[in-house]
């Protein structure tokens, strides 16, 4: 996919540190992730057998990234049958307001429609305090669906309890 010269695409081998990186900075810059957990979790050993990731690219930088989970994904959270479930969304701060959050969850959106998923929904989980977040899925049809939200314990590296929101966006 491609928009205003961003093309969405999964990542390539020599792509796969600067996309890392970028989840580092959003994610531990941000406050949402502790570097220790960040370090343990975003590796290729761990992300790559766990879905499609897809990177947001101009050419020359990774702007913004997503990990679409295979069916049955050891890393899946919320999703139930029949349903796909996208995760770790980062857009780099330098180049938000550029519609690359929404080109990277439209093409979560494409490929969980076409096999091998033919999801009959995407959902996906966020925190109460990413509101930037909440309102770009909010304007591409995601609804909350609050009787699937979680107090999640605190991991032993990391910020305390974790509250998951859930959006669910019918296909």
């Amino acid at each position: 996919m491609e928009t205003d010269h961003i093309t969405v695409r999964p990542c390539l081998d020599h792509e796969w540190h600067a996309a890392f990186d970028l989840l580092t900075r959003v994610y531990v810059g941000e406050g949402y992730v502790a570097a220790e957990r960040a370090r343990q979790f975003y590796t290729r050993e761990n992300i790559e057998p766990a879905g499609t990731f897809l990177v947001a690219t101009d050419g020359n930088a990774i702007l913004g990234a997503v990990l679409l989970l295979h069916r049955n994904s050891t890393l899946t959270q919320v999703a139930g049958p029949d349903e796909a479930e996208f995760r770790i969304l980062a857009v780099d701060p330098q180049g938000r307001g550029r519609g690359i959050g929404e080109a990277l969850v439209n093409e979560c959106l494409n490929r969980s429609a076409r096999a091998p998923l033919l999801a009959r929904a995407v959902v996906l989980w966020t925190r109460s305090n990413m509101t930037a977040a909440q309102r770009l899925y909010e304007r591409l049809g995601f609804l909350r669906t609050p009787e699937r939200d979680a107090q999640l314990p605190p991991l032993p590296i990391g910020p305390g309890h974790v509250e998951r929101w859930v959006y669910c966006r019918p296909m």
